[in-house]
């Protein structure tokens, strides 16, 4: 893993793990989630859960 700031219209999501791009837009929104993601062996992206929650 590399680091680096993005100004949020420039966010690489293809270079990140493919769950990132359904739960980082929420989270930058400001939204509270509890999320499952399962991937198969190759980390090709299988599942997902998401749910916009109240708390954490």
């Amino acid at each position: 893993m590399n680091p680096s700031w993005f100004s949020l219209a420039t966010i690489p999501y293809e270079k990140m793990f493919a769950d990132d791009r359904y739960w980082l837009p929420l989270v930058l929104e400001g939204k509270k989630i509890n999320a499952f993601f399962e991937f198969d062996e190759e980390w090709n992206l299988k599942k997902q859960e998401i749910k916009e929650v109240e708390s954490l």
